[in-house]
């Protein structure tokens, strides 16, 4: 269900870099989500994953895949060659129009949990790219389970729709607004943790999962067993004539 959180919402642009001693704490809302400008969405990150897709469902011409994201790691500011990237195949003429989380960040050294940041842009790199701060006023280290509760429509907060085009690929950059410590990471995401996208268009679905792999396999096996025995009755059939 569609879950409208624009009152919610803190809308910023960008990420204004801060000295430690501006560091305060502040209560926030439950999340901080905004359109922006990217500043090299795919980071150029060493480590680049396609999460697992735990689950996969279409209704409507709308299609909501739960990424597995345990053990991503959030490193430093945006852009770093240090930075995890998430690759998320999407079908081409696609485009993201809803998000959900139910994931746990876990802070290392100093760093706040309100600095652990996901970007999401498609391969265009057109400035319509996702900043999204699940911790945010959470101006403390430590390790908290943050959740969406369901799905939040972007367009219905105010949000520009993601359109993954070129190569097809979502990317979501993990890193650090504050980076506390250059070239180590700052934040992990312990499991259980997920992300949960929703997509519209292209007319295709993203790779199967790994269950769906599994029913698949069965039921080509179950229809090679089904031929066997109707060939072996045809023949023990015909020999009994």
């Amino acid at each position: 269900m569609k879950k409208n959180l624009a009152l919610a919402l803190a809308a910023f642009v960008g990420f204004a870099t801060v000295s430690e001693a501006q560091k305060s704490s502040t209560s926030g809302p439950a999340f901080s989500a905004t359109s922006a400008a990217p500043t090299s969405p795919e980071g150029g990150g060493t480590v680049v994953v396609t999460p697992t897709i735990l689950s996969q469902t279409t209704v409507g011409g709308a299609t909501t895949l739960v990424l597995d994201i345990a053990g991503s790691e959030s490193w430093d500011s945006q852009g770093d060659a240090s930075n995890m990237v998430l690759n998320v195949p999407l079908p081409a003429g696609s485009s993201m129009t809803g998000i959900g989380w139910d994931a746990t960040v876990a802070t290392q050294g100093g760093s706040w949990l309100s600095e652990a940041v996901m970007y999401f842009d498609g391969s265009d790199q057109d400035g319509s790219g996702l900043f999204l701060t699940i911790g945010v006023g959470n101006d403390f280290a430590g390790t908290s389970f943050f959740t969406s509760a369901g799905i939040i429509d972007l367009s219905d907060n105010g949000i520009a729709d993601i359109p993954v085009l070129g190569d097809n690929t979502l990317y979501i950059e993990l890193f650090e607004s504050f980076d506390d410590a250059a070239d180590t990471i700052d934040a992990t995401y312990p499991a259980p943790s997920t992300l949960t996208i929703v997509y519209e268009g292209g007319g295709g679905g993203a790779v199967p999962t790994v269950s769906e792999w599994g029913l698949i396999i069965m039921t080509a096996l179950l229809l090679i067993g089904g031929a066997f025995l109707v060939v072996r009755r045809s023949m023990t059939e015909a020999t009994a004539v």
